[in-house]
């Protein structure tokens, strides 16, 4: 399998002079985490993550329920309002049409990247592969006779539902890592994402708001050492979530287990398919 079998073909871009609204508008209504930045004449700029707008403004529903008129940006700072996507956008991480997926998936694992742009042989951008795609195809290819348990490794990152949302961002800061568990006492109340603390201003003078408070979902979607690697692979990808806390049979949070996680056994999963006899 190649990676242009993988990728989605024609992925949604931006012009490097749209503004920060324009592209927080398009990964809504897209349900998209990712934009590449092309320029008239069809050059690759950038990528635009998710947080790199996030981290500047929200998108505000305007009314409640029936009654709602529509959605408005709303920036953390008038300063840097006039942003645009040309500012934001990071350098891509590139890969050719006719790679082998393998490629593909240690590229997303050991470059720690979410997001491949691929090019065909005239050096135009395709297409494009995401840690969610990499999911897709690990849903059918990873064991259903391991236990995702195996994956969960060391305690992971928690903060109580009380706790301010400036410290878990810090925490995740300084560990690396893109999401922690909010505990009541010793359960399980939910989870954040590093978009999650960053969409709700947790790195501005919103971030004295609860943990508790920031949680999206509750209760969370969650893995027990009986569910296997495949299973833990197909949930992440009907429901959209980067990870799967890991409870046990008092809904204490005892590990956790990730997209990436996922995908080093995927990757581990194709290199030994290529390695066995035949």
């Amino acid at each position: 399998m190649i990676a242009a079998e993988l990728m989605t073909p024609s992925p949604v871009h931006v012009r490097p002079d749209q503004t920060l609204p324009d592209c927080a508008h398009l990964l809504l209504r897209h349900n998209i985490r990712h934009l590449p930045v092309i320029d008239d004449d069809q050059r690759l700029l950038g990528v635009i993550h998710d947080h790199a707008i996030f981290e500047h403004g929200d998108v505000a529903v305007l009314g409640a329920g029936f009654k709602a008129k529509g959605t408005k940006w709303v920036a953390f700072d008038m300063r840097r309002a006039q942003l645009t996507a040309r500012d934001v956008a990071a350098a891509p991480v590139m890969l050719y049409e006719r790679a082998q997926v393998r490629e593909a998936i240690d590229l997303l694992v050991s470059s720690m990247n979410d997001v491949l742009l691929i090019f065909d042989p005239y050096g135009q951008t395709v297409g494009i592969i995401t840690e969610h795609d990499g999911l897709r195809l690990a849903q059918g290819l990873l064991p259903a006779t391991h236990s995702a348990m195996t994956l969960s490794g060391a305690a992971p990152l928690t903060i109580d539902r009380d706790q301010p949302v400036r410290e878990a961002l810090q925490q995740m800061l300084q560990s690396g890592h893109r999401h922690i568990l909010v505990t009541e006492r010793t359960q399980l109340y939910g989870v954040l994402s590093y978009r999650d603390l960053i969409s709700q201003g947790a790195h501005t003078t919103n971030g004295d708001l609860l943990a508790g408070a920031a949680v999206r979902v509750t209760p969370p979607y969650t893995a027990t050492p009986a569910m296997s690697l495949r299973e833990a692979a197909q949930l992440m990808v009907a429901r959209r979530i980067g990870c799967l806390p890991m409870i046990n049979y008092c809904n204490a949070p005892v590990g956790i287990v990730t997209r990436t996680d996922l995908l080093r056994a995927l990757r581990d999963a194709l290199l030994g398919a290529e390695t066995e006899p035949v």
